[in-house]
């Protein structure tokens, strides 16, 4: 683990998820507060809402940190543009862990 340029720690976790090798996600303390809060909330697909009332950031920045995550495979995102009330300005308004999602957080993390 080392803090990069932003000053933030990056945290590597390995997973076997491809048949040639191990894939290493790099993964900041903030994507892994997100799959945390996720995680506590105990309920498959928690409200953006919700998830922001943990991680505290703003929530364009929240959105963009939801979609990065579901392209990585570790979350699953829930869009819908007629939820403004409780969904972020990406039309994201929940999301749920993934297996792998799951695994990440079970792994080493220093």
């Amino acid at each position: 683990m080392v803090v990069d340029a932003g000053g933030f720690w990056n945290i590597n976790f390995k997973h076997d998820l491809s048949p040639d090798g191990i894939r290493v996600i790099d993964m900041d303390t903030i994507d892994f507060k997100i799959l945390k809060a996720i995680s506590d909330l105990k309920v498959p697909y928690p409200r953006a809402d919700k998830i922001n009332g943990l991680v505290k950031l703003d929530p364009e920045e929240l959105g963009a940190r939801l979609g990065v995550l579901e392209m990585e495979g570790l979350v699953k995102t829930q869009t819908d543009s007629g939820t403004s009330d409780v969904g972020l300005p990406s039309g994201i308004y929940a999301a749920g862990l993934t297996n792998q999602g799951r695994r990440s957080l079970a792994g080493p993390r220093w």
